[in-house]
């Protein structure tokens, strides 16, 4: 599917789009905006030459405490370690079930990839919504964080960059 990506901005129409995920749904009309003006959040959406959104991702700046981390993966690390935050990925509906979901998350790992080369940064994290979102991360790479609920999911970057790399 050709589809544009690129920064949301006030050109796009939020108001049609519907993931079928409330919460989702709710903080890309109300609060994805006010993240780019206070620089919290960067939201990067797709459409089709229209400007109505049909998905979206968000990265936010992060760091992991260490001791959340498991015994191997701490091992030489800061107290907090450098992370992008893959904070909301959403497919409209009427596209679900397609692989677009899979394309979508790529789409957001490789602009982490992109800020892992200007930033020094050793993990993408996820907080998953739900059990499918779980299972959709997990699919991908991603490993949990024991004892956190939500569940938290992580993947080093160097990992998520040799990945994409090898199905370039």
């Amino acid at each position: 599917m050709d589809v544009i990506s690129e920064p949301l901005d006030e050109s796009h129409v939020l108001s049609s789009f519907n993931s079928g995920k409330e919460p989702l749904d709710r903080w890309l009309g109300n609060s994805a905006a006010r993240g780019e003006v206070q620089d919290t959040g960067r939201t990067y959406v797709w459409h089709d030459g229209d400007q109505v959104v049909i998905a979206y991702f968000t990265l936010v700046a992060h760091a992991l405490h260490r001791e959340s981390l498991s015994k191997t993966q701490q091992r030489s690390l800061p107290a907090e370690v450098p992370a992008i935050l893959l904070a909301k990925l959403a497919l409209d509906r009427q596209l679900q079930g397609q692989g677009l979901g899979a394309e979508l998350l790529v789409n957001a790992l490789q602009k982490c990839v992109e800020a892992g080369r200007v930033v020094g940064c050793r993990y993408v994290v996820v907080d998953a919504i739900d059990d499918d979102a779980v299972a959709f991360y997990e699919k991908y790479g991603f490993k949990r964080i024991p004892g956190t609920d939500p569940v938290r999911l992580v993947q080093r970057l160097k990992d998520v960059a040799a990945d994409l790399a090898n199905e370039a």
